[in-house]
C-alpha cells in the first residue's frame, strides 16, 4: 500500500495531515527479525530524512545496523546496557559493550562514527532492589510499557537515555 498523504500548509512548511502505513507483525521475537527491522528502519529514515537513529545493543548486534545505514547521512547512536549478565537459552550471557570482552566491538563502532553511550535505565530505579512489586512510579511505567511488548519499553528507555546523554535533542526544543 502506498503512503497516502494529504498536504496542508503549516508554518511555511508542507506537512502531511496523516499517513496510511503498512504494519509488520512478526511471528517470533528476537534476533531472527533483526535484518527485516533494520531494513524497515533504513527505508523509513530515508523516507522521512531522519538524521539520527537510536539502536540498542548489549553484545554487538549494532554491527548489523552499521551495514544497513552505511553510506546514508544518518548518525547512529548505540545505547548499551551497563556491564551485567542476563540469562539466555544456553545459560548466562555477559552483556554491555563496556565489558572487556566487547571493547573491540565498541572501538570498531566508534571508529566508524557511531556514538556509543551507556546510561542508567530510567525505569530501573531503586525499586529494583526492593522487588518488582514495589509501588513506585517507575515500576508502574515499566510494567505499563511492557504490556505493549518489551521492545516498546526498551525503545522508550533508550530514547530517554540518549536524550539524557545529550546526543539527541529533546523534541520540544525544535518547535
Amino acid at each position: 500500500m502506498d503512503m497516502l498523504r494529504v498536504i496542508v500548509r503549516y508554518g511555511g512548511f508542507l506537512e502531511p495531515d496523516f499517513y496510511a502505513k503498512q504494519v509488520f507483525y512478526f511471528h517470533y521475537c528476537g534476533e531472527i527479525n533483526a535484518k527485516k527491522v533494520l531494513s524497515l528502519a533504513r527505508d523509513r529514515a530515508l523516507e522521512l530524512c531522519v538524521g539520527k537513529v537510536i539502536i540498542t545493543s548489549e553484545t554487538g548486534g549494532a554491527l548489523k545496523a552499521l551495514k544497513f545505514f552505511r553510506g546514508m547521512n544518518v548518525k547512529l547512536i548505540v545505547v548499551t546496557h551497563y556491564p551485567a549478565k542476563t540469562i539466555g537459552p544456553k545459560g548466562d550471557i555477559p552483556i554491555g559493550l563496556n565489558r572487556p570482552g566487547y571493547e573491540h566491538v565498541k572501538k570498531f563502532l566508534e571508529k566508524h562514527g557511531v556514538i556509543v553511550i551507556q546510561g542508567t535505565r530510567p525505569f530501573a530505579g531503586i525499586d529494583r532492589s526492593l522487588g518488582w512489586n514495589s509501588p513506585t512510579p517507575e515500576t508502574f511505567i515499566d510494567k505499563t510499557l511492557e504490556i505493549f511488548g518489551s521492545g516498546t519499553k526498551i525503545a522508550v528507555e533508550v530514547a530517554l537515555m540518549a536524550t539524557d546523554a545529550g546526543v539527541v535533542d529533546e523534541p520540544w526544543m525544535n518547535l
